[in-house]
């Protein structure tokens, strides 16, 4: 691919992409067809005919292999994890802790799994913490879910971001968080100071439940995981 000479320029050809998903997306289309459509134009319009031969090289590389399996595994974690309970036993321990402690808590952890949709399953797993228990208004329980559950994102080696830009960058994902920890550093900084001076205005007392730090054995996929 290195000999290749583009069709047009790489930068004019990626404005039309760009043009034509936002196109596309206005239309009401699919997501991901608008995706796809934008995709399969910047690729003609750089390479050519040749594009074909290249997509069929890359869908089929090693790398590309690599990055299936990684994601796979991701999502086989998330769910495993959903359907044997470990994450309602987090929960209860969390909440049992303390009612600060827990509404940050397992956004954070649930931000630890790659999980589609994984601010939506916090919320649901904490709602009754946030509106009956901490008597929050919905704006700021809905801050504290999402911003929390986001934090980890630039730092964390299972998600996404971090597996693609090692691939793309043909860099390791330690590389990779060596550059991108202090925007985790600066989120966590920010929401604790938010959370703090928010938290002030609501009641955040009710009694706990009893402790049973035997709920710290349910850890163990987060602990593998670093």
């Amino acid at each position: 691919m290195g000999g290749l000479t583009p069709m047009i320029d790489p930068v004019l050809s990626f404005a039309i992409s760009i043009a034509l998903l936002i196109t596309l997306l206005a239309m009401k289309q699919e997501v991901h067809i608008a995706v796809l459509a934008s995709t399969i134009s910047f690729g003609i319009l750089t390479l050519g005919i040749s594009f074909l031969e290249s997509t069929f090289r890359g869908i089929f590389s090693r790398s590309t292999l690599s990055l299936v399996v990684a994601f796979s595994s991701a999502l086989f974690l998330s769910y495993m994890m959903k359907v044997s309970g470990i994450l309602d036993k987090i929960t209860d321990f969390a909440v049992s802790l303390g009612p600060r402690f827990a509404s940050i808590f397992i956004p954070i952890l649930i931000g630890l799994i790659p999980m589609p949709g994984g601010a939506l399953v916090s919320a649901m797993m904490m709602k009754e913490h946030y509106m009956e228990r901490q008597k929050l208004d919905s704006d700021f329980a809905t801050f504290i879910n999402y911003w929390f559950r986001h934090v980890t994102i630039p730092a964390w080696p299972v998600f996404q971001s971090i597996i693609i830009a090692s691939v793309i960058l043909n860099t390791s994902v330690v590389r990779i968080i060596e550059a991108t920890y202090p925007a985790a550093i600066a989120s966590y900084a920010a929401g604790f100071l938010i959370f703090a001076l928010g938290m002030r205005k609501f009641n955040n007392s009710f009694e706990r439940g009893k402790v049973s730090y035997r709920a710290l054995v349910n850890l163990w996929p987060f602990l593998l995981i670093i």
